[in-house]
């Protein structure tokens, strides 16, 4: 036997899967404190059950809605050229305060290398541009089960 007593949420789960775990019921067997617990979460989830359900004379789901803040959903390829631009004029502004050894060395580059640089880049954007679009789809998923 544990000596640690069972959580709130075991025991509550416990209940609502109508004592399927038999570790639970072994420690429920030995643990007096536990047992009386499980019992109060019992009693209280039947009183639960046996209330009437609740029906409202007006739409609940409109009052809730109208308090969300509706947000925009903003596409993030102007905010990737935002940051390409800045990326570009930082280089410029480098490669003019350091002398033009950085542009030397940028020119110099093997196409391999360049290849390597823009695919990793394209990658990364993919990856955001599908992150991105999961986010969107959950939002409007979650907005249409409101309604």
């Amino acid at each position: 036997m544990k000596n640690e007593h069972l959580s709130e949420s075991l025991i509550q789960e416990f209940i609502l899967n109508n004592g399927n775990s038999r570790d639970i019921k072994l420690h429920l067997q030995q643990c007096e404190h536990c047992r009386a617990r499980t019992e109060v979460y019992r009693s209280m989830f039947n009183g639960l059950q046996k209330l009437p359900l609740v029906e409202f004379d007006f739409d609940l789901s409109e009052l809730v809605l109208n308090r969300i803040e509706r947000t925009k959903f903003r596409l993030s390829i102007p905010v990737a050229l935002l940051f390409l631009f800045a990326t570009i004029f930082l280089v410029a502004i480098s490669a003019f305060i350091f002398n033009q050894n950085t542009i030397s060395f940028v020119v110099g580059l093997q196409k391999m290398a360049l290849y390597l640089l823009l695919s990793t880049g394209l990658v990364f954007f993919v990856f955001q541009a599908i992150e991105i679009y999961r986010g969107y789809i959950k939002k409007i998923k979650t907005l249409n089960f409101l309604n």
